[in-house]
């Protein structure tokens, strides 16, 4: 069903409303006859697939029925209702690169748009000058448009579009969906199959964005293929970059291998050895599901990079993230991510609005630190959805950290009764991380090894001036300690 301009202005009037309106209010508001109001309802629910769209009770009028006015948009009237400018530009570019170097007339491509000359003409710049950034140029001869550039050029094109319109936006490969672009089913299934292959092959998961990325990358493989003049490429000489990148990860490309060979048999055609590489570099960008503590193993720059951002963060925040801490998560992001710059690979972060939302001083602070990065050591820019993921990872640690102090307990003998009071702080507050129990005369010899504790309790009092907070307790460790130890780290909490 295609809403017609007075059955959209109804609607409209029914979605502003919360309750029910008499057919003579929407009348009045629409500046046409009651008898108008009814035949234009019947006929929309008549139209409808997903059950009545208005909804009517007797004495009180017409109300709209939200969620099916919503599937009914979304699965009949979407080519009409849904297209904003920036999407049905979009479209348009996606539809010519998939189609290079072919040409295709002006009237197929906006058939479906209802849009004005004007429009169109205004639509062709902005997709022109979008293409140059990629260093694609749109060709506009007569009637027809066609975009030239390089087979690599035009696929990082289509990858970076495509994320944009969110065309593959779900966790779940199997849910993957497009109301704007065509999914071949056995297309879908044959590359959900190949990325399960890689799974097993590594024996762990590629979580979402990645899993996204591996498949918009070879659905575009196959789609190019198809709709496009594919050309093998027939210099199939390795670059000295890539030869190393070879050598770096001989199992994953291995992997990459077998899935293009998959590929090749798929489409019953010989695809270019090249091609093994482009999903070399995107295997290589992709962080897995995996718990390693590789900072040993890491490039001197990923180690360097991942230390700036602690550094500067800290600074910034006037934090004290502790290093060793963080390091092995952030820099094992860090790693695919200078992948991805180096090979322009675009990765997008679907929760990029909810991370500016929650965390927006962090996520400021961070994407700060990303310009100084790009900076000072000289590489391709960072992306918002980049910075996003990376204010994740501060944001997970300022949040532990500030659920789990680190606590020092402190006696005399360092014996018996501190073992006690270990015991029952423990108890009394699990939160807490008691890094070590120790005697008066230990921690006098040994103070420089308990800098990075949060707070010190003690059973005798301490004069001496040290920088850690101490709170002085009973060794029975009474109500009254845990209340005043609760008020001391709420103390802690809010500086």
């Amino acid at each position: 069903m295609q809403l017609s301009r007075r059955e959209q202005v109804l609607a409209d009037i029914l979605l502003q409303k919360s309750d029910y309106i008499t057919a003579e209010e929407i009348a009045n508001l629409a500046g046409i006859s009651t008898k108008t109001v009814y035949r234009i309802i019947k006929k929309m629910n008549d139209s409808s697939s997903c059950g009545e769209i208005i909804e009517s009770s007797r004495g009180r009028g017409y109300k709209i029925n939200y969620e099916n006015y919503m599937k009914e948009k979304r699965f009949k009237n979407r080519e009409f209702l849904d297209y904003t400018p920036i999407e049905r530009r979009n479209s348009i570019i996606l539809n010519l690169l998939f189609k290079s170097p072919y040409s295709i007339r002006l009237e197929r491509l906006y058939e479906k748009y209802y849009v004005s000359k004007s429009a169109i003409e205004n639509d062709l710049n902005i997709i022109s000058n979008t293409l140059k950034k990629y260093g694609i140029k749109m060709v506009h001869k007569g009637k027809s448009i066609s975009i030239i550039g390089s087979e690599i050029d035009i696929r990082r094109a289509i990858n970076t579009t495509i994320l944009k319109m969110n065309l593959f936006d779900a966790e779940n490969l199997y849910d993957f969906s497009s109301d704007r672009h065509t999914l071949n089913q056995y297309d879908k299934e044959f590359i959900i199959s190949q990325i399960e292959e890689i799974e097993r092959s590594l024996n762990m998961t590629i979580p979402y964005p990645y899993n996204i990325n591996i498949f918009s990358h070879l659905y575009i493989l196959i789609n190019r293929f198809r709709e496009g003049k594919f050309i093998e490429n027939k210099e199939s000489s390795v670059h000295k970059e890539q030869q190393e990148i070879i050598k770096e990860n001989p199992h994953l490309y291995a992997i990459a291998k077998k899935v293009i060979t998959d590929t090749s048999h798929y489409l019953n055609a010989k695809l270019s050895s090249l091609e093994s590489i482009y999903l070399l570099q995107y295997l290589v960008s992709t962080r897995f599901n995996q718990d390693r503590n590789l900072t040993d193993e890491l490039p001197s720059l990923v180690k360097r990079v991942t230390k700036f951002y602690i550094t500067k963060f800290n600074e910034i925040e006037h934090q004290n993230i502790r290093y060793e801490l963080v390091k092995n998560d952030l820099a094992n992001h860090i790693k695919p991510m200078l992948n991805r710059i180096y090979n322009h690979i675009y990765i997008k972060n679907n929760l990029l609005d909810e991370i500016k939302l929650e965390y927006g001083h962090l996520f400021n602070s961070v994407a700060q630190i990303s310009k100084k990065v790009e900076e000072y050591f000289q590489i391709g820019k960072i992306s918002e959805d980049e910075s996003g993921f990376i204010t994740l990872y501060f944001a997970k640690y300022i949040e532990q950290e500030q659920k789990q102090k680190r606590v020092l307990i402190m006696c005399t003998s360092g014996v018996g009764t501190s073992e006690l009071l270990k015991v029952k702080v423990q108890k009394a507050f699990p939160e807490l991380e008691i890094v070590d129990v120790i005697s008066t005369i230990k921690y006098l010899h040994n103070e420089h090894q308990y800098t990075d504790v949060d707070l010190i309790i003690t059973t005798v009092d301490l004069n001496i001036q040290i920088e850690t907070p101490v709170l002085l307790v009973s060794a029975m460790f009474t109500n009254k300690d845990k209340n005043r130890l609760a008020e001391f780290l709420g103390g802690i909490e809010h500086g």
